[in-house]
């Protein structure tokens, strides 16, 4: 900040940088500033104003809007006061009630810009660096084959397995069901019968009456004609017709040897 003279005791003023703005620096082009039309226009005095109200402007973020505060600070410096207006008015009042040149708040823009994309791109890498290093085994390493004996994850996966195992074993049929399996002269694919039972739902009287006057027939005598109950089920051969036979023979079967007792 620019400190009047009459607080030092002195004729000089001082500059002193108070790091508002994080750069310290900001681009000067002496060719574009000299050529400017603005700057050939005005007096050695007012190029020498302007360009130390463009360093207070980058260093304290803009300068006071008051013309007055800035005379003073300029005390005893300036032959005309007059040669303070020119340089002062080329910024532009902002909303915050301070003025700023509008190049120099394009170039504190762009770098602000510039820091921030650097500061994004250093993190990416690191982040990037940190994966690289967690996912990649260092060179030496070598995978071991061998689990500890007290794998706890190990030994809950047999018990589970092994549960699982229990309850497809455990397998309630129907009772319906139990009295046609027991009625049924082949007993194979006890599991493959109760699919097509639950699927077809045939009425167990037929069932059982079918059956009855199947067994002892010429064409169930032998057993590797009898077809297996999964098929017998599947194809509905509850429903075929009944082989001739002596009535004996078919009275000798009876439903309630095969009915299983409610308890």
């Amino acid at each position: 900040m620019l400190v009047p003279a009459s607080q030092l005791g002195t004729g000089a003023f001082f500059l002193v940088p108070i790091m508002t703005n994080k750069s310290p620096a900001f681009q000067f082009y002496p060719k574009d500033f000299i050529s400017s039309f603005s700057v050939q226009t005005m007096t050695a005095e007012e190029v020498g104003i302007y360009t130390l109200l463009l360093c207070m402007d980058w260093l304290e973020d803009g300068i006071e809007d008051d013309l007055t505060t800035l005379e003073a600070l300029f005390n005893h410096r300036l032959t005309d006061a007059q040669s303070l207006v020119k340089p002062w008015s080329k910024f532009d009042v902002c909303e915050d009630g301070r003025r700023r040149n509008k190049r120099l708040q394009e170039e504190r823009e762009k770098q602000a810009d510039w820091r921030e994309k650097s500061s994004k791109g250093g993190k990416q890498s690191a982040i990037s660096r940190r994966k690289i290093t967690t996912l990649e085994p260092p060179l030496n390493h070598r995978p071991s084959t061998l689990k500890p004996k007290g794998d706890s994850s190990s030994s809950s996966s047999i018990a589970s397995s092994s549960s699982n195992t229990k309850k497809k074993s455990m397998v309630i049929y129907d009772q319906d069901f139990e009295t046609f399996w027991k009625a049924y002269p082949k007993k194979i694919g006890k599991g493959a019968a109760n699919k097509f039972w639950e699927k077809q739902k045939p009425p167990l009287d037929k069932c059982l009456e079918t059956i009855k006057a199947f067994i002892g027939s010429e064409q169930w005598k032998d057993p590797k004609y009898v077809p297996h109950p999964s098929t017998w089920l599947s194809q509905c051969r509850w429903d075929d017709e009944a082989p001739k036979k002596g009535k004996s023979e078919v009275d000798q079967i009876d439903r309630s040897d095969y009915a299983t007792p409610v308890r």
